[in-house]
């Protein structure tokens, strides 16, 4: 696939999830947590199996397919040295001393993600957790704004 055609997949999935997310159907709450679920598993140290997990726990938690599968697709290649660096920054808040201290630049090969692992998968977790948190309740706000629009467009 060249960049032409993998960025038109990208608008494309991106604006089924756009169009999933302000349809009427479903709830809020189930809309909600399938951003952030989607986003946890994006964001999860499960690199190459995310897509899979999603469609798991999609269909366990009888979530919205869609959105679950579509938020799990946020550790785009663009976006990956930032995830790498934030799971580093904030697995070294956690386990303090010992932690190596990356430099955004400073990260070059594999070898350099791998010798911190414990630092990077409690990193990552807690980097998941915090971006899907928000991106569960930036979700909600907007599902909330939109159903009261419905709502004063109705009643005039």
């Amino acid at each position: 696939m060249n960049e032409k055609e993998n960025r038109s997949s990208l608008k494309e999935n991106l604006a089924n999830v756009i169009a999933e997310l302000l349809s009427t159907s479903g709830t809020k709450r189930c809309k909600t947590l399938s951003v952030a679920t989607g986003v946890f598993i994006g964001l999860s140290p499960i690199w190459g199996f995310q897509t899979v997990t999603a469609i798991a726990a999609s269909y366990l938690f009888r979530l919205n397919k869609i959105l679950t599968i579509g938020s799990s697709a946020i550790s785009l290649p663009p976006l990956i040295p930032f995830i790498i660096y934030g799971s580093y920054l904030f697995g070294g808040i956690i386990l303090g001393s010992g932690a190596i201290d990356p430099e955004l630049n400073s990260i070059t090969d594999f070898r350099d993600v791998t010798e911190g692992m414990l630092q990077f998968v409690t990193g990552s977790l807690i980097l998941a957790l915090i971006v899907s948190s928000v991106a569960g309740l930036i979700t909600y706000l907007i599902l909330r704004r939109q159903e009261r629009n419905r709502m004063r467009k109705s009643g005039n």
